[in-house]
């Protein structure tokens, strides 16, 4: 995520974030708290920006729950 508003404070207009099955890695509230991260640059930019997307996906059950709060 820091390298997502590093990107947006140097002025890239446009950025992706892809995470696919990391979720693994990280468990548990971590989990929350990545996803939070996505959409605080989503709704709380650094910067101006064109166009962000952000794509989570897991097939985990815990993961899974967690992601779909925040839809």
């Amino acid at each position: 995520m820091d390298f997502a508003r590093d990107a947006l404070k140097l002025g890239k207009k446009r950025i992706a974030i892809i995470v696919d099955d990391a979720f693994q890695y990280v468990g548990g509230k971590e989990v929350a708290f990545f996803v939070k991260g996505m959409l605080e640059i989503i709704e709380h930019p650094p910067g101006d920006y064109e166009k962000v997307v952000a794509i989570a996906a897991t097939g985990e059950g815990l993961s899974r729950r967690e992601i779909g709060k925040h839809l």
